[in-house]
């Protein structure tokens, strides 16, 4: 079986987005298994060097987790489909700044 790696999850949400959409996030994350989140940061609104999908402001937020590779996979399938989010980037991050 796979170990877990800490993975950096780094998105953009539409202005107008559903408050409820980072905490679905979240909650994925939270309900994988070995599924741990490191760090949070609350999605605060900003202007966009460039629109994206026609946006010029919208909210940036990002997770530090602890994930399976696979889960990783699935999560980002599940959440580039939501019309809601301008932008996800997942990006593997070292273990030693995690401590684990």
């Amino acid at each position: 079986m796979q170990q877990p790696r800490v993975y950096e999850i780094v998105f953009w949400l539409k202005d107008d987005a559903e408050n409820n959409l980072e905490e679905s996030m979240q909650s994925v994350i939270e309900k994988s298994p070995s599924g741990k989140l490191i760090f949070t940061s609350r999605p605060t609104k900003k202007r966009l060097a460039w629109p994206i999908q026609k946006a010029h402001e919208g909210y940036f937020g990002f997770f530090v987790a602890s994930l399976l590779p696979e889960t990783v996979v699935n999560f980002k399938k599940n959440f580039e489909r939501d019309p809601n989010i301008l932008q996800l980037e997942i990006f593997q991050t070292a273990n030693k700044k995690s401590g684990l």
